[in-house]
């Protein structure tokens, strides 16, 4: 639906992810190397951009390295809205008392880091009474697991809709 959603709506605007050539399509992405793949809505020029390795995320302590952003900049707004999904290639799959849910899902220290990546990565705004505000606005863990249905009565998945951050299976 969100492909469908994306044709009909958005045109590709940039891209050193995809190259054609005479030879075919080549998906290029490469550890510590910045891609992205840009699209702009023609009607309103509202733009989505997703990168992968988007580069160190400057912070007031320290700096970030989040695998994908996804940039939502919606007109009228001056802020971009950001989001983290990060993939890690591990599930907890023997819930302990300590472990909020009893069914399989992502591991606690990979939520812990979808906060580190929410709370930490911020923009300066000399215009405001504090001079910091948020520049992500949800982080979630890609997380290696099949049952998409038997997942959305998880707390990972539920945290989503009251914090912004959990964790989406993705296999």
């Amino acid at each position: 639906k969100l492909v469908t959603l994306m044709k009909r709506n958005y045109r590709l605007a940039s891209s050193d992810v995809i190259k054609v050539d005479n030879t075919g399509v080549t998906i290029s992405l490469v550890k510590g190397k910045k891609s992205e793949v840009k699209f702009i809505n023609p009607r309103t020029g509202e733009m989505i951009t997703l990168a992968y390795n988007p580069g160190e995320q400057n912070t007031q302590t320290v700096n970030q390295k989040p695998d994908n952003v996804l940039t939502l900049e919606k007109k009228g707004s001056n802020v971009p809205y950001k989001y983290v999904f990060d993939a890690k290639y591990r599930i907890e799959s023997n819930p302990d008392a300590y472990y909020p849910d009893s069914n399989i899902g992502p591991k606690l220290d990979d939520i812990n880091t979808m906060h580190r990546y929410r709370d930490s990565i911020v923009y300066s705004d000399s215009g405001s009474q504090f001079m910091f505000k948020k520049e992500m606005f949800g982080a979630y863990v890609l997380f290696p697991y099949a049952d998409e249905e038997q997942y959305k009565a998880h707390h990972f998945y539920k945290s989503i809709d009251t914090v912004n951050i959990g964790g989406l299976p993705f296999l």
